[in-house]
């Protein structure tokens, strides 16, 4: 297995990446996704039950964010992923100030969550098949509230060097001993 040190090394949260490593590198993508919401909901103190509200979101801390995206994208190939999806948004105009909930609805469209219709947990593709950007979706709790994404996004676009500033204060990453 590869040494998730390397992949999380700017987290600061003391969570345990272990399992959603384990479960992305088997291809369980579903599970993953479970794992990634309970993870999110660890780092920021709430119980399994909560939801991941936009208050909360838009204090999660970037290191973490960064960490969970990166093994994403890591045993994905670059598919799936926070930054992926935030990529996805921008490109369809999401960082725009006239941004509004049709552009949600294209971006929904975009990433395979809205066919038509918002799809459910169960609708969802968990295999490489699945549009690029589609997970992880669980995170999200229900997919037609745009404006949760949103401030994930911003999230992302707050730290794009979080890490990098991180690495050169920490000089190299320690090989596993």
């Amino acid at each position: 297995m590869l040494d998730i040190a390397i992949l999380t090394h700017c987290a600061t949260d003391r969570v345990n990446y272990t399992q959603l490593c384990s479960l992305l590198e088997a291809r369980q993508w579903q599970d993953a996704d479970l794992e990634t919401r309970s993870l999110m909901l660890q780092i920021v103190g709430l119980p399994e039950s909560s939801y991941l509200v936009e208050a909360v979101l838009r204090e999660f801390p970037h290191e973490s964010l960064h960490a969970i995206d990166r093994l994403w994208r890591k045993f994905s190939s670059d598919r799936f992923g926070f930054s992926i999806q935030h990529r996805i948004w921008q490109q369809i105009g999401g960082s725009h100030a006239d941004a509004n909930y049709d552009t949600w609805l294209d971006f929904g469209q975009s990433v395979g969550w809205r066919q038509g219709f918002w799809l459910t947990d169960a609708q969802l593709t968990y295999d490489l098949s699945a549009p690029t950007g589609h997970l992880p979706a669980l995170w999200a709790e229900e997919l037609e509230l745009g404006d949760i994404a949103v401030s994930l996004f911003d999230r992302l676009s707050d730290s794009s060097d979080v890490c990098r500033s991180i690495d050169e204060n920490r000089g190299t990453i320690p090989k596993p001993g």
